[in-house]
């Protein structure tokens, strides 16, 4: 499957929002954003997580996966790949805080925000499933 592709199903998904500005087409879903240039039909897949505060280019090998799943089904694993990420480092989080200071807020936060990510990671699994 072609970039292009890719971006037709993202103007085509229920769920993507159309972020058009001058000179550039863009839709966005669970944070990725896919941008089409209106002059050169170029197709760019950017991710925020990865930088932070600004969009990045998703790697090579995350584009190869958008070109072999598509936009929808590509987006779905990739997060559900940064959520077991954001659990493991919660799950460190909780045992360096039982064996460090002990603070029992720290504690509820950081368990209230592991059930936030498993709930959110719940979720998409019932919705890859349905795909």
């Amino acid at each position: 499957m072609k970039l292009t592709d890719i971006f037709l199903q993202a103007s085509k998904d229920f769920a993507s929002r159309s972020l058009h500005g001058k000179g550039y087409q863009a839709y966005i879903f669970l944070g990725f954003k896919i941008v089409k240039d209106n002059r050169s039909e170029i197709v760019n897949i950017f991710d925020p997580i990865k930088s932070g505060n600004y969009y990045t280019q998703v790697s090579n090998q995350d584009y190869e996966l958008f070109c072999q799943q598509g936009w929808r089904k590509a987006i779905l694993l990739l997060t559900l790949k940064k959520y077991k990420l954001k659990l493991e480092l919660l799950k460190d989080k909780i045992r360096d805080e039982k064996n460090g200071s002990n603070s029992s807020k720290a504690l509820e936060v950081f368990k209230a925000t592991r059930q936030t990510v498993l709930n959110k990671y719940h979720k998409l699994t019932l919705k890859l499933q349905e795909l």
